[in-house]
């Protein structure tokens, strides 16, 4: 009978080979002309939203709209812990209602954290993809970080409750190192993204990427009006004046996801406040709690 260490070592292992033969695999589909770095052109969204307009009023559900670099960021997190949710949760009501000789303390978390990366892959490939395009590999460590925060509502946890923060480190990893080898060199938000900036209270745009897949009725206004190198880099302490396109349904997704977030933290935080204060002698889940927790 292996012990808690000795699946965790068998996990370990079959995850690192699978995620480097996966890594591999994937440079060779994106890195097409072969130069060891990923090129603006090599990437799909580009190619997709380049000749698409802009719509900053009263856009439609398909096209492409702005949402500032500061909620991008926020939600993005918040979008993240939504889809973290999702997992645990499902995984909670799944292992309540198994025999739990078929999902064992042992190695139902290294399960769960799986999910959790699965969740996160599948929001990165459809839910939205913009944010997934823009943001850095370092970000990427914090924005699937957030994903794995859920496990906090984990019920089956093993004995040893530490090597749930040694599967996350370690999936959150070799997540990175793969990532580095199947994008590296990836560009930055400035080559792959258009960028607008609020200025005197109106949003212009203000930089556009350089590689063009084919031309448009478009290029000639957007080449005219951008006036920001791709390799200027935006003050952090300027993210909300600056703005990043996205398709509307992605923005979408983002808003839906980040406030059942929050609905989530204000049930908690809720439920927590009264069961330590007693106030109106409520419970956990009371309807006390439950009426605070839709208030706010």
């Amino acid at each position: 009978m292996f012990g808690d260490w000795e699946i965790f070592g068998i996990f370990a292992g079959v995850t690192t080979t699978l995620q480097f033969f996966a890594s591999y695999g994937v440079r060779r589909h994106f890195d097409k002309n072969k130069n060891g770095k990923i090129d603006p052109d090599e990437v799909p969204f580009l190619q997709i939203t380049q000749g698409m307009p802009v719509k900053l009023n009263s856009p439609d559900y398909n096209d492409l709209s702005i949402l500032s670099l500061i909620r991008t960021f926020v939600e993005a997190m918040l979008h993240s812990f939504c889809y973290g949710c999702l997992a645990v949760f499902s995984m909670n009501l799944i292992m309540s209602s198994v025999d739990r000789r078929y999902m064992d303390r042992r190695y139902a978390y290294l399960v769960t954290c799986l999910m959790i990366n699965v969740m996160c892959m599948f929001m990165c490939k459809y839910a939205t993809n913009g944010i997934h395009v823009a943001t850095s590999h370092e970000v990427h460590f914090l924005y699937y970080g957030f994903g794995y925060i859920a496990l906090v509502f984990f019920w089956r946890k093993p004995e040893r409750e530490y090597l749930i923060a040694v599967a996350v480190l370690f999936l959150q990893t070799i997540y990175i190192v793969g990532r580095c080898i199947s994008l590296p060199s990836y560009p930055s938000v400035h080559k792959v993204l258009r960028l607008y900036n609020l200025c005197e209270g109106e949003w212009k745009l203000a930089s556009v990427p350089n590689a063009r897949f084919v031309e448009t009725e478009h290029d000639n206004e957007e080449q005219k009006n951008s006036e920001q190198s791709e390799d200027e880099q935006v003050d952090p302490r300027e993210y909300h004046k600056w703005a990043v396109v996205f398709p509307v349904y992605e923005i979408m997704n983002a808003h839906i996801s980040s406030s059942v977030s929050v609905g989530i933290l204000s049930g908690c935080a809720t439920s927590m406040i009264v069961r330590r204060s007693g106030i109106f002698h409520g419970r956990d889940v009371s309807n006390v709690s439950l009426g605070i927790s839709v208030s706010i």
